[in-house]
C-alpha cells in the first residue's frame, strides 16, 4: 500500500494526504482545481499599507520589494514616500530693486514692474552710468541695443533697408558707433533717431566694416538713394 504524506495546500494553506511517490515528480500540492488555477499563476494576497486595501500580486514582487511594503497603485506609493520625505520648498526669487517676489527666471533678476521702469530711465543715464549699472559691457551693450529698437520702432519708420530695400529682416544701426560718443554722453543722445538706421544683415556688415557710406543721411529721401557702396 502506497504511502501517504501529509501536505498544505500552496495557495490557501490546507491540509491534505498526498502519495510519498508523486512528491518528487508533482512537488506542488493544492487541494482544489480553484486553488490549483490560482496558484499556477504564483499570485498572493497583499496589503496596501497606505489604504489597507487587500489586492493580488504575483509572488515575484516579493524579491523586488526592498523594504517589505506593498501599495496597491503607484498613486499611493507616491503619497506615503512624499510622507516619508517631503520635497523641500524652493527658495522665493526677489527683485533686487524692490524686493518683491518675482515669477521670472533666474536669468531676470528684477520683477516685471522694476523691468519696465528701468527701461524707462535707461534714456537718462549716461554711458558710464550704465556701465557701472550692468557690470560689465556686454550688458551693457545688450541693452543699449534694445533701447535702439524700442526707439526706432516707437518713431514710426518703415523697417525697410536704405541700401538695398530689403523687408524681411532688418536690423537698427547707429550711424556714429556708440565706442565713438564720450563717456557723459546721455544714452538718449546715442539713441537718437536721427543716429539710427535700418539696414538688413549683408548691408550692416558692409557698413561696419567701411565699404559701405551714409554720409549726409536723410530719412525723408527716398531710401535707395541715400546710401553709396564703395567695393
Amino acid at each position: 500500500m502506497a504511502s501517504l504524506v501529509k501536505v498544505n495546500c500552496e495557495y490557501c494553506g490546507k491540509e491534505r494526504f498526498k502519495i510519498a511517490a508523486q512528491l518528487k515528480r508533482y512537488p506542488r500540492s493544492f487541494c482544489s482545481k480553484e486553488c490549483q488555477s490560482i496558484g499556477q499563476l504564483r499570485r498572493k494576497l497583499f496589503t496596501c499599507v497606505w489604504c489597507a486595501v487587500e489586492f493580488e500580486r504575483p509572488v515575484s514582487v516579493i524579491k523586488k520589494s526592498k523594504n517589505g511594503i506593498f501599495f496597491c497603485c503607484q498613486s499611493h506609493a507616491a503619497k506615503y514616500n512624499n510622507s516619508l520625505n517631503p520635497k523641500r520648498k524652493r527658495k522665493p526669487l526677489l527683485c533686487i530693486v524692490c524686493g518683491v517676489e518675482r515669477k521670472t527666471g533666474k536669468r531676470n533678476i528684477k520683477c516685471r514692474k522694476c523691468h519696465l521702469k528701468d527701461a524707462g530711465l535707461i534714456i537718462d543715464r549716461t554711458l558710464e552710468e550704465e556701465f557701472k549699472l550692468r557690470g560689465n559691457r556686454f550688458r551693457t551693450a545688450t541693452n543699449i541695443r534694445q533701447n535702439a529698437r524700442r526707439a526706432f520702432d516707437n518713431s514710426g519708420r518703415p523697417k525697410i533697408c536704405v541700401a538695398c530695400g530689403y523687408k524681411k529682416h532688418v536690423e537698427i544701426c547707429h550711424i556714429m558707433d556708440v565706442k565713438d560718443f564720450p563717456k557723459n554722453t546721455k544714452i538718449s543722445v546715442v539713441n537718437d533717431v536721427n543716429n539710427l538706421v535700418a539696414l538688413c544683415c549683408n548691408c550692416h556688415w558692409e557698413f561696419d566694416n567701411g565699404l559701405l557710406h551714409l554720409e549726409g543721411y536723410d530719412p525723408s529721401r527716398t531710401l535707395l538713394s541715400a546710401a553709396t557702396t564703395s567695393l
